[in-house]
Protein backbone atom coordinates (compact mmCIF):
# COMPACT_ATOMS: atom_id res chain seq x y z
CA UNK A 1 0.00 0.00 0.00
CA UNK A 2 1.22 3.48 -0.56
CA UNK A 3 1.55 6.02 2.76
CA UNK A 4 1.20 9.08 2.45
CA UNK A 5 3.49 11.40 5.43
CA UNK A 6 2.33 14.40 7.27
CA UNK A 7 2.59 16.27 4.06
CA UNK A 8 0.48 13.81 1.72
CA UNK A 9 3.42 12.62 0.20
CA UNK A 10 4.24 9.02 -0.61
CA UNK A 11 6.82 7.74 1.79
CA UNK A 12 8.79 5.36 -0.16
CA UNK A 13 10.19 3.91 2.82
CA UNK A 14 14.15 3.66 3.71
CA UNK A 15 16.75 4.15 1.54
CA UNK A 16 14.41 5.41 -1.11
CA UNK A 17 16.51 8.55 -0.63
CA UNK A 18 17.82 9.62 -4.36
CA UNK A 19 15.52 7.57 -6.24
CA UNK A 20 15.62 9.19 -9.21
CA UNK A 21 13.80 9.13 -12.76
CA UNK A 22 15.85 9.19 -15.74
CA UNK A 23 15.43 10.40 -19.60
CA UNK A 24 14.25 7.15 -20.53
CA UNK A 25 11.32 7.01 -18.02
CA UNK A 26 9.75 9.58 -20.37
CA UNK A 27 7.60 7.48 -22.30
CA UNK A 28 5.97 5.37 -19.01
CA UNK A 29 5.50 8.82 -16.96
CA UNK A 30 4.24 10.79 -19.71
CA UNK A 31 1.34 8.03 -20.31
CA UNK A 32 0.36 8.56 -16.40
CA UNK A 33 0.49 12.22 -16.67
CA UNK A 34 -1.18 12.79 -20.06
CA UNK A 35 -4.50 13.66 -18.46
CA UNK A 36 -2.69 16.12 -16.73
CA UNK A 37 -1.88 18.60 -19.63
CA UNK A 38 -4.31 21.33 -18.76
CA UNK A 39 -2.73 21.74 -15.12
CA UNK A 40 1.08 21.67 -17.03
CA UNK A 41 2.32 25.60 -16.33
CA UNK A 42 1.11 24.46 -12.41
CA UNK A 43 3.35 21.39 -12.65
CA UNK A 44 6.23 23.19 -13.89
CA UNK A 45 5.83 26.11 -11.69
CA UNK A 46 5.70 23.64 -8.95
CA UNK A 47 8.71 21.34 -9.94
CA UNK A 48 11.13 24.66 -10.14
CA UNK A 49 10.71 25.63 -13.36
CA UNK A 50 11.22 29.94 -14.15
CA UNK A 51 8.15 31.54 -15.47
CA UNK A 52 10.35 32.54 -18.61
CA UNK A 53 11.16 28.91 -19.34
CA UNK A 54 7.03 27.71 -18.83
CA UNK A 55 6.85 30.67 -21.68
CA UNK A 56 9.06 29.03 -23.97
CA UNK A 57 8.07 25.62 -23.78
CA UNK A 58 4.42 27.26 -24.69
CA UNK A 59 5.89 29.15 -28.07
CA UNK A 60 8.03 26.65 -29.43
CA UNK A 61 5.12 24.32 -29.07
CA UNK A 62 1.69 26.25 -29.85
CA UNK A 63 -0.17 27.89 -27.58
CA UNK A 64 -2.98 25.02 -27.40
CA UNK A 65 -0.69 21.80 -27.12
CA UNK A 66 -0.98 21.64 -23.93
CA UNK A 67 -0.32 17.94 -24.05
CA UNK A 68 3.10 18.71 -26.16
CA UNK A 69 3.78 21.24 -23.82
CA UNK A 70 3.65 18.43 -20.92
CA UNK A 71 5.53 16.21 -23.20
CA UNK A 72 8.25 18.90 -23.14
CA UNK A 73 8.53 20.13 -19.86
CA UNK A 74 8.69 16.10 -18.67
CA UNK A 75 11.39 15.83 -21.02
CA UNK A 76 13.21 18.94 -19.88
CA UNK A 77 12.81 17.67 -16.73
CA UNK A 78 14.04 14.54 -16.49
CA UNK A 79 17.44 15.76 -18.09
CA UNK A 80 18.05 18.13 -15.64
CA UNK A 81 22.08 17.22 -13.64
CA UNK A 82 24.47 19.08 -11.47
CA UNK A 83 25.50 21.66 -11.32
CA UNK A 84 22.72 23.89 -12.58
CA UNK A 85 20.04 21.66 -10.93
CA UNK A 86 19.14 18.18 -8.98
CA UNK A 87 18.77 15.00 -10.06
CA UNK A 88 14.68 14.97 -11.32
CA UNK A 89 13.26 12.54 -7.67
CA UNK A 90 10.32 10.35 -7.64
CA UNK A 91 9.62 11.60 -4.35
CA UNK A 92 9.23 15.74 -6.02
CA UNK A 93 6.87 14.38 -7.77
CA UNK A 94 4.35 12.84 -5.89
CA UNK A 95 4.70 15.95 -3.47
CA UNK A 96 3.82 17.80 -6.77
CA UNK A 97 1.26 15.71 -7.66
CA UNK A 98 -0.78 15.97 -4.49
CA UNK A 99 -0.20 19.39 -4.20
CA UNK A 100 -2.42 19.22 -7.20
CA UNK A 101 -4.45 16.96 -5.58
CA UNK A 102 -3.48 13.97 -8.05
CA UNK A 103 -3.13 11.50 -5.57
CA UNK A 104 -4.41 9.33 -7.38
CA UNK A 105 -2.11 9.23 -10.03
CA UNK A 106 0.84 8.39 -7.34
CA UNK A 107 -0.88 5.48 -6.95
CA UNK A 108 -0.72 4.50 -10.63
CA UNK A 109 2.83 5.57 -10.99
CA UNK A 110 3.94 3.42 -7.95
CA UNK A 111 2.25 -0.03 -9.40
CA UNK A 112 3.92 1.00 -12.66
CA UNK A 113 7.06 -0.73 -11.37
CA UNK A 114 8.78 -1.50 -14.42
CA UNK A 115 9.43 1.75 -15.68
CA UNK A 116 11.07 2.49 -11.80
CA UNK A 117 13.17 -0.51 -11.68
CA UNK A 118 15.81 0.61 -13.40
CA UNK A 119 16.07 3.48 -10.83
CA UNK A 120 16.01 0.85 -8.13
CA UNK A 121 18.61 -1.23 -9.84
CA UNK A 122 21.21 1.01 -10.69
CA UNK A 123 20.76 4.25 -8.53
CA UNK A 124 24.07 4.94 -5.99
CA UNK A 125 25.95 1.80 -8.07
CA UNK A 126 28.96 3.77 -7.59
CA UNK A 127 31.83 3.03 -10.29
CA UNK A 128 35.24 3.22 -9.36
CA UNK A 129 39.04 3.58 -11.06
CA UNK A 130 39.39 -0.64 -10.89
CA UNK A 131 36.33 -0.27 -13.70
CA UNK A 132 38.54 1.49 -16.31
CA UNK A 133 39.80 -1.19 -18.75
CA UNK A 134 36.06 -2.49 -18.86
CA UNK A 135 34.45 0.37 -19.14
CA UNK A 136 36.77 1.55 -21.84
CA UNK A 137 36.53 -1.57 -23.86
CA UNK A 138 32.94 -1.66 -23.79
CA UNK A 139 31.85 1.65 -24.82
CA UNK A 140 34.87 1.51 -27.54
CA UNK A 141 32.03 2.09 -30.35
CA UNK A 142 31.23 5.33 -28.82
CA UNK A 143 35.01 6.34 -28.80
CA UNK A 144 34.00 9.23 -32.22
CA UNK A 145 31.55 10.80 -29.76
CA UNK A 146 33.83 10.55 -26.56
CA UNK A 147 32.94 14.71 -26.75
CA UNK A 148 29.44 14.37 -26.86
CA UNK A 149 29.34 11.67 -24.28
CA UNK A 150 31.97 13.84 -21.85
CA UNK A 151 29.71 16.72 -21.87
CA UNK A 152 26.85 14.85 -20.72
CA UNK A 153 28.75 13.26 -17.82
CA UNK A 154 29.45 17.49 -17.09
CA UNK A 155 32.92 18.04 -18.95
CA UNK A 156 32.76 21.51 -19.48
CA UNK A 157 35.09 22.66 -22.40
CA UNK A 158 38.26 23.41 -20.69
CA UNK A 159 38.42 19.72 -19.82
CA UNK A 160 37.65 18.76 -23.14
CA UNK A 161 40.41 20.69 -24.55
CA UNK A 162 43.23 19.46 -21.27
CA UNK A 163 42.83 15.81 -22.65
CA UNK A 164 42.67 16.43 -26.25
CA UNK A 165 46.60 18.10 -25.32
CA UNK A 166 47.38 14.56 -23.39
CA UNK A 167 50.85 13.61 -24.52
CA UNK A 168 50.96 10.70 -25.99
CA UNK A 169 47.23 10.96 -27.17
CA UNK A 170 46.43 10.44 -30.58
CA UNK A 171 43.05 8.37 -31.51
CA UNK A 172 39.73 8.93 -30.34
CA UNK A 173 39.63 5.48 -28.02
CA UNK A 174 42.61 6.79 -26.42
CA UNK A 175 40.85 10.49 -25.71
CA UNK A 176 37.69 7.91 -24.44
CA UNK A 177 40.24 6.28 -21.90
CA UNK A 178 41.95 9.24 -20.10
CA UNK A 179 38.01 11.13 -20.16
CA UNK A 180 36.40 8.22 -18.21
CA UNK A 181 39.98 7.76 -16.22
CA UNK A 182 39.35 11.33 -15.10
CA UNK A 183 35.60 11.16 -14.84
CA UNK A 184 35.82 7.93 -12.67
CA UNK A 185 37.96 9.82 -9.98
CA UNK A 186 35.48 12.62 -9.81
CA UNK A 187 33.99 13.31 -6.14
CA UNK A 188 32.86 16.46 -4.62
CA UNK A 189 33.03 19.44 -6.03
CA UNK A 190 33.08 18.17 -9.12
CA UNK A 191 29.21 18.00 -10.64
CA UNK A 192 28.81 14.24 -10.08
CA UNK A 193 30.02 11.12 -8.68
CA UNK A 194 31.20 8.63 -11.11
CA UNK A 195 27.72 6.18 -11.39
CA UNK A 196 26.20 3.45 -13.41
CA UNK A 197 22.92 5.54 -13.39
CA UNK A 198 24.97 9.00 -14.69
CA UNK A 199 26.70 6.70 -17.58
CA UNK A 200 23.75 5.05 -18.86
CA UNK A 201 21.60 8.14 -18.52
CA UNK A 202 24.26 10.00 -20.82
CA UNK A 203 24.26 7.23 -23.34
CA UNK A 204 20.98 6.84 -23.17
CA UNK A 205 20.86 10.61 -24.07
CA UNK A 206 23.48 10.35 -27.14
CA UNK A 207 20.43 7.19 -28.25
CA UNK A 208 22.81 4.65 -27.47
CA UNK A 209 20.27 2.52 -25.93
CA UNK A 210 22.32 -0.55 -25.80
CA UNK A 211 25.82 0.73 -24.67
CA UNK A 212 23.73 1.72 -21.85
CA UNK A 213 22.39 -1.27 -20.96
CA UNK A 214 26.12 -3.45 -21.82
CA UNK A 215 26.96 -0.77 -18.80
CA UNK A 216 24.40 -2.07 -16.39
CA UNK A 217 25.43 -5.72 -17.13
CA UNK A 218 28.95 -5.11 -17.29
CA UNK A 219 29.16 -3.27 -13.71
CA UNK A 220 26.63 -6.11 -12.30
CA UNK A 221 29.05 -8.51 -13.91
CA UNK A 222 31.90 -6.96 -12.27
CA UNK A 223 30.74 -6.45 -8.99
CA UNK A 224 29.81 -9.77 -8.44
CA UNK A 225 33.30 -10.87 -9.60
CA UNK A 226 35.05 -7.87 -7.54
CA UNK A 227 32.96 -9.35 -3.89
CA UNK A 228 33.11 -13.01 -5.41
CA UNK A 229 37.33 -12.40 -5.06
CA UNK A 230 37.14 -10.52 -1.96
CA UNK A 231 35.17 -13.12 0.07
CA UNK A 232 37.71 -15.77 -1.47
CA UNK A 233 40.83 -13.34 0.13
CA UNK A 234 38.61 -13.08 3.57
CA UNK A 235 38.40 -16.94 3.73
CA UNK A 236 41.99 -17.43 2.97
CA UNK A 237 42.88 -15.25 6.01
CA UNK A 238 40.36 -17.67 8.20
CA UNK A 239 42.35 -20.40 10.13
CA UNK A 240 41.42 -24.25 8.82
CA UNK A 241 40.50 -25.29 12.30
CA UNK A 242 38.82 -23.47 15.04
Amino acid sequence: HVIFGSEGVRDWGKGSEGLHLLPSHLPALFSHLEGLSPKWRDMGIKLGFPVEEIKKIERENGLFETKHHLQELLRRWLEWAPPLHCYPQIQDLSRVLCSLGEEARVFKIEIDTSFLASSVITRHHKLHPSHLDILSSTLTPVSPRWKDLATHLGFIHSDLRSIEHSRGLFRDNQYLREMLKRWLSWGPPKPSVATVEAMTSALETLGEYPLAEAVKDMCTQHEKETVSDMEFEEVKKCPPYS
